[in-house]
């Protein structure tokens, strides 16, 4: 029986700190560089050239891309020789 109840207090404790009461909100989702990464590895376009990266950008995002943006996706593409 006590198994039992510390299995339920650990399965009600992961839900305590949740603001939707789903336990959900704790999923976080993939960052910006890594959908660009994938966006230009779908579209073939690697290595990508800093044109590419910027249109990636702005079709994950939405927006056109600032300056930080651009340096980040582009390191991060860089780790794998993705970058021209």
């Amino acid at each position: 029986m006590n198994k039992m109840r510390s299995l339920m207090d650990g399965i009600a404790d992961a839900f305590k700190g949740s603001t939707t009461g789903t336990g959900l909100d704790t999923v976080s989702e993939a960052p910006v560089r890594a959908l660009v990464a994938e966006t230009l590895l779908d579209a073939d376009k690697t290595p990508a050239t800093a044109k590419d990266v910027a249109e990636a950008l702005e079709a994950v995002t939405g927006h056109a891309p600032d300056e930080h943006e651009m340096l980040d996706a582009e390191l991060f593409l860089l780790d794998f020789d993705w970058l021209q």
